[in-house]
């Protein structure tokens, strides 16, 4: 009985949140992106989180910090300029030595400093409409 209250007072707050915010949980619809939907959105989600952020953690732990933005995600295939010592990549290797384009035929995008994330790094894909800055960009935040 306890169970169901508390079940029905979750379900309230969520829905006054969604008709209330337009949105429901903070998240959510990169969880459905990701998760569920599938398609072009998925398999970019998934490059970026499952791939690119990963290898750009291992390049964080070899160098002590992560690549600039004018190194870039190069900096995954190649040494950058003076640090061969430190670097034991490729932390990421391909047939060609170039990143994949993400699903809409487009690089991705690297910052560091990030804007979302002032302390490390922000990776994105520019999304369908191959343009910077709108809404449907994707990236690790």
């Amino acid at each position: 009985m306890i169970l169901l209250g508390l079940v029905m007072i979750l379900v309230a707050a969520l829905t006054w949140a969604h008709f209330h915010t337009g949105n429901s949980l903070p998240g959510m619809q990169r969880y459905l992106d990701k998760n569920v939907k599938g398609g072009e959105r998925s398999q970019a989600y998934f490059y970026i989180d499952d791939c690119l952020c990963p290898m750009l953690q291992r390049y964080y732990q070899d160098m002590g910090e992560y690549p600039s933005t004018a190194e870039g995600i190069a900096a995954l295939f190649h040494a950058p300029q003076g640090k061969a010592d430190k670097w034991h990549g490729p932390y990421i290797e391909t047939e060609d030595d170039e990143l994949p384009a993400d699903p809409w035929g487009t690089t991705y995008q690297y910052q560091c400093p990030g804007i979302h994330h002032p302390q490390g790094y922000d990776v994105w894909s520019l999304g369908p409409d191959k343009k910077p800055g709108t809404a449907d960009d994707l990236g690790n935040w």
